[in-house]
């Protein structure tokens, strides 16, 4: 039951339909990769102190 009830019926959809229910391709933001940084006890305790309600 992979197909649609177009193919089901038997019937293919017509080329005009094909191009009004395609969306145009968005290109895909690029975003940077991502990174990893280390923090002692001591250092991440005053990052979460210092944020207060910002985290």
């Amino acid at each position: 039951m992979n197909g649609s009830i177009i193919t089901y019926l038997g019937k293919s959809p017509s080329k005009s339909f094909k191009i009004v229910a395609t969306r145009p391709k968005t290109p895909k933001k690029k975003l940077p990769p991502p990174f990893s940084i280390r923090f002692t006890d001591e250092e991440r305790a005053r990052l979460n102190r210092d944020a207060g309600t910002l985290r």
